[in-house]
């Protein structure tokens, strides 16, 4: 097979030599065909061809082999029946289909002669190619998917002009600075400015979203790349720029890759609700810990653009809630010298009155973390250290409950379960019982902190956990029974909190949630069937060419849930603990 019988392996040919060193070199590809390669066009490409294959492109052939000597053939793709694909560049084939398929168009077939040192050497590839010989191979350019052809349609293909620095590239949601400079293919300037976006996000007015993302997701910092877009990918039939681009025209930009600020989560939610910008990098990996001290200086402005506090310096343990939860989020992401940009509209994690900041709408806090205390590494902490750590963060996170801090109080008890994760190791039977315990404790507080931030989804499975086990724990049946009736699982709550009941008879909260969920059932059912009924009703008018007079509305289960009394959030505990 050619794959085998024509691998590197087997060639006295140098590769490295040759530019076949790695692929970051693939675009500096030279064309010219080597000395003692000789190349006959048996069939021109038809004229609409004129791209050839890059280093790194899938080439799809068929092909002839015979030995120069007597004609003898040794192998045949079209014999076999089936094509032969590889990737140009990779040093998978002998050098003399490298560079001879590099100058070959698409539906091309051409005749290449091959020396020895283009081939098989001197030691040929017994037993059909003899040492020494010189090869003839007819080959015809089925076709190649360009690596550069982000789509694989020929609808966007990327060059690039001038290579990039470091190995990072822009990811989903990273704000990016571009130069962008766009032409017609007759070199007509259309477009030339200064682009700032989130990646995948729409820029108004601009190339279409999918394309654009594409492009600059492949960039490295610096790196200039040239496009060729079809107009499908670009402006369409109707043409755009105010009819600079006529419709159905194929555009050619450079995009330049200036600077790319990385976004990164910081909500103690996990669900992207605080989102930091990076505006400058910081020095190594490390972050500061919990109950650390560190240092950093915030500056303040409104979403206008209105400054509120300037360059104030903290210094703060970290993790003890002293300031509010923004800054108390953000000081966990920080590297040492980064600086970070959040913007955050609600009052409730941005207000603080040490800094003077109180409910002004959106706001932007700019801080640099200056200096950290290191933490001990946790690798080199104890069972004890951990199990200790994991009791302080449950007791505080008790603590931030009862003050409100809900987030806070999040964060906490999912800190518990991350300092005794691994219990499976502790070979102090006292130790493992305890690291149990809170680690049970943890699970059902999550549960009903989640339920208070109204995260029913969280809430819930933190309640499976707990249930899992435990299939009678009254606090987590009655929380999954609230945490399902706000999801609209009605049937499922009204079972979960006719458990609670049947266990304790007097539980006045579970006796209202099961008649709650029982109501919400059944005005959703009517709802329901007044949908299906005036659809069908309408459907019949619509038979008899009527029109019909009402349309009916749809609404989830959720929303007939909220035209009820709901439950309370919680089990009207007023401490958190489990």
């Amino acid at each position: 097979a050619p794959s085998s019988a024509m691998s590197d392996e087997e060639s006295d040919y140098d590769y490295d030599d040759a530019g076949y060193d790695g692929m970051d070199d693939l675009d500096d590809q030279d064309e010219s065909l080597p000395e003692g390669l000789i190349k006959e066009v048996l069939k021109e490409a038809p004229d609409t061809e004129w791209r050839k294959p890059k280093n790194g492109d899938e080439v799809i052939v068929h092909y002839d082999g015979t030995l120069q000597s007597d004609g003898t053939k040794f192998d045949s793709s079209r014999d076999r029946g089936e094509t032969f694909k590889f990737t140009l560049g990779m040093g998978k084939v002998i050098p003399g289909w490298e560079k001879g398929l590099a100058t070959m168009k698409r539906g091309e077939i051409s005749r290449l002669t091959i020396p020895p040192n283009l081939a098989y050497g001197e030691d040929g590839a017994p037993p059909k190619i003899p040492g020494g010989a010189t090869i003839v191979f007819e080959v015809e350019l089925l076709d190649f998917i360009s690596k550069n052809d982000l789509f694989r349609d020929g609808g966007l293909f990327k060059e690039v002009v001038k290579k990039g620095k470091g190995y990072e590239t822009p990811s989903q949601g990273d704000e990016v600075v571009l130069d962008v400079v766009g032409s017609l293919e007759d070199g007509t300037e259309v477009d030339r400015r200064e682009l700032i976006f989130n990646v995948g996000d729409e820029v108004p007015g601009f190339l279409p979203t999918k394309g654009l993302t594409k492009v600059v997701k492949g960039m490295k910092q610096q790196e200039t790349a040239k496009c060729t877009i079809r107009s499908d990918y670009a402006y369409g039939d109707a043409g755009g720029l105010e009819g600079k681009v006529p419709g159905g025209a194929t555009v050619v930009y450079e995009f330049t890759l200036k600077v790319t600020r990385t976004m990164e989560d910081c909500s103690f939610t996990e669900d992207k609700s605080l989102m930091k910008k990076k505006m400058k990098d910081g020095q190594g990996f490390k972050t500061p810990e919990e109950f650390c001290k560190a240092t950093i200086r915030v500056s303040v402005a409104k979403a206008s653009g209105e400054n509120i506090v300037s360059d104030r310096e903290l210094s703060f343990v970290v993790g003890l809630g002293k300031h509010n939860d923004l800054i108390e989020a953000a000081a966990l992401k920080l590297k040492k010298g980064e600086v970070g940009e959040l913007r955050c509209s609600d009052p409730s994690m941005y207000a603080s009155e040490e800094l003077g900041v109180s409910d002004c709408g959106e706001v932007v806090y700019t801080i640099e973390c200056v200096d950290f205390d290191r933490a001990p590494d946790k690798w080199d902490l104890s069972d004890t250290d951990k199990v200790e750590i994991a009791q302080k963060k449950k007791d505080m996170g008790g603590e931030f409950f009862k003050k409100g801090r809900l987030l806070l109080a999040l964060h906490k008890y999912k800190g518990v379960k991350s300092a005794v994760e691994h219990t499976d190791s502790m070979k102090d039977r006292e130790l493992k019982t305890r690291a149990l315990d809170l680690k049970r404790a943890a699970e059902l507080n999550l549960g009903m902190v989640n339920l208070k931030l109204k995260r029913w989804s969280e809430a819930l499975r933190h309640c499976n956990v707990i249930l899992t086990k435990e299939p009678g724990n009254i606090k987590s049946l009655y929380r999954r029974a609230t945490a399902q009736y706000y999801l609209g699982d009605f049937d499922k709550c009204m079972l979960d909190a006719m458990r609670v009941v049947e266990a304790e008879p007097n539980n006045a909260e579970a006796r209202k949630v099961y008649t709650q969920a029982k109501q919400a059932q059944k005005a959703h059912d009517k709802k329901a069937k007044g949908f299906f009924g005036n659809m069908c009703k309408a459907f019949g008018q619509e038979e008899k060419g009527e029109q019909a007079t009402e349309q009916p509305t749809e609404e989830t289960a959720e929303e007939t849930a909220k035209e009820e009394d709901p439950p309370a959030a919680t089990d009207g505990d007023k401490e958190a603990g489990a």
